[in-house]
Parts: C-alpha cells; sequence; structure tokens
C-alpha cells in the first residue's frame, strides 16, 4: 500500500489529469489524499465532484501555503510508503511498481527517486528526461545533496513513513518542503536510491514555484544551517551560491552581473559557470 498526496491550488485545468494518473497506478494498492488550499479557481467544485465519482479522500479548506497543506496530508498517513505529486503534474502509471521494488531491494535506505520529463501547459513531453537528475542513479547520498553536486526532483521520490517521522517530517520554518527533508534522511539514514525510470512528467506552465529563484535559493540556505557544524559547511555555501549565480545567469543576466561578486568566488563550482553570461539563454538548457 501506497498513500499518495496531492496539495492543490488553483490547478483546475490540469487536477483531474494528475488524480487519474495516481488512481491508475499498476500493480500497487494506492490511497489518494487531495488537500485543496483554499483554490480562487473552479478546482474546489471540480475536485468534489470527482471525490464523488472516483473515491478519494479530500479536504477543502482556507489558503494556508504548500508547505503547511503538505504537513496537514503527511500527518494522515498510514502506509508505508508515501510520495507527494503537484496538482499539475502527471505519475506514469508503472511509477510506484517500479519504486517499491527498488526499495525492497534496498531495505537500509529511506527513499526511491526516479526521473522527471518535463511538459509544456497542453501536456507536450520533452524528448528525454531532466540530465541533472539522472546523475544521481544509482543513488545519492548527504555529502552530494549538501554540495549541491547530486539532486533529487521532489515530485519524483517515494519516501518510507517510518524513517520520514524519525526526521521530524516537513519543517514548517522552511518555505521548500523537499531539499530540507532529502538533507534529515540522508543524513541519518543513508543514501536514497535513484532508479532510471521516470517517475514524473512535471508541467512547465509559468506560476511554477522553481521559477522563483531568489525564494528558492534563501530557503536552501537556510536548510544549510542545520549543518553549520558538518565539515563541508563552508565549501557548501560556496557551490550553493554558485548555483544560485548559474540559475540567474540563466534566467535574468542583468541581476547575474550585479551580483557577481556577491555569488562569486574562486571554486571551480563558480569558474566554469562564468560563460554562461555570455551565451543566450534560448542556447541553454534548464
Amino acid at each position: 500500500m501506497v498513500d499518495v498526496l496531492i496539495p492543490s491550488y488553483n490547478h483546475a485545468p490540469w487536477i483531474e489529469a494528475a488524480i487519474r494518473s495516481v488512481l491508475g497506478q499498476e500493480g500497487v494498492d494506492v490511497r489518494l489524499m487531495v488537500l485543496d488550499d483554499g483554490s480562487r479557481d473552479e478546482s474546489p467544485q471540480l475536485l468534489t465532484r470527482l471525490a464523488q465519482e472516483l473515491g478519494f479522500e479530500l479536504i477543502l479548506r482556507e489558503n494556508r501555503g504548500v508547505t503547511s497543506t503538505l504537513i496537514e496530508l503527511a500527518g494522515q498517513v498510514r502506509a508505508p510508503y508515501f510520495c507527494s505529486l503537484g496538482s499539475d503534474d502527471i505519475m506514469p502509471p508503472r511509477r510506484l511498481r517500479a519504486q517499491l521494488q527498488e526499495l525492497q531491494s534496498h531495505p537500509e535506505s529511506p527513499g526511491c527517486a526516479g526521473q522527471v520529463i518535463v511538459m509544456d501547459a497542453e501536456g507536450n513531453l520533452e524528448a528525454a528526461p531532466l540530465s541533472r537528475f539522472q546523475r544521481g542513479i544509482p543513488q545519492v547520498d548527504f555529502e552530494s545533496l549538501l554540495l549541491g553536486k547530486l539532486e533529487l526532483h521532489g515530485a519524483s521520490v517515494l519516501v518510507r513513513t517510518e524513517h520520514f517521522r524519525a526526521v521530524g517530517g516537513y519543517r514548517p520554518d522552511i518555505g521548500i518542503e523537499d531539499y530540507p527533508l532529502w538533507l534529515a534522511l540522508t543524513h541519518r539514514f543513508g543514501a536514497v536510491r535513484v532508479i532510471p525510470d521516470v517517475a514524473c512528467h512535471y508541467r512547465i506552465h509559468g506560476n511554477n514555484l522553481h521559477q522563483r529563484v531568489d525564494f528558492m535559493y534563501d530557503q536552501i540556505f537556510k536548510s544549510l544551517e542545520s549543518y553549520r557544524d558538518h565539515a563541508l559547511f563552508p565549501l557548501a555555501l560556496r557551490r550553493w551560491k554558485a548555483n544560485w549565480w548559474s540559475e540567474l545567469a540563466f534566467s535574468d543576466k542583468r541581476s547575474a552581473l550585479k551580483r557577481i561578486f556577491a555569488l562569486g568566488s574562486l571554486d571551480f563550482s563558480f569558474i566554469r559557470r562564468l560563460p554562461k553570461l555570455f551565451i543566450p539563454s534560448r542556447c541553454l538548457r534548464w
């Protein structure tokens, strides 16, 4: 049995497809819980109809934010494994079965991640998964996450519930839910397994959280503070500043130029990204 959590907010054009992709999982018993976080579009009416038709659990309430929504949903998890899915994303039909098999083969791991293919608002998929997450196969450990050398996509990870609760779950003081959780899990329990199977079709439509670059990195640095006493902490700060600057060099070259001294260093992780400032964004890959 796997519990799947969907926090929903203003995604009426896509929420039905997300729900049906979860309930269409092959070879796995799934319990789906959806919490609408005060949507101002027609999502509540649509979700009420779908819950009556399809039989999943639904909560409708006022807006409190995605982290609070996930904390509330996670508190109701009963299955030994769970994952979350964006209300605008799609779960391929054999995803959960592949991840369960990997975790059963590696009982020491706190979770299992997969690959992500980007799609547009209309559901058109890119030809191949994002290479940045393929680099994590077959596993991602704490030090690689701390230094930003390897990544896990939040929409692709299946977690052991017992391990999740042992590290305190999602942190209410940090505005992103996934990175501090991956750090806590791998620091205490060891590496997260990563399989080559596609775990999520991730929709890009202009309002995704990842596009709020400064906010995201502010939250990443808050997450790092828990490991200030770790020997790699100073290096981690330099590496994540380089990552921040790299994102700006892709999305906002003027800001990247203004902040080159604040975020730059002599670390190779920064120097190798300097050419991005002079390459048109259309020639770079997110």
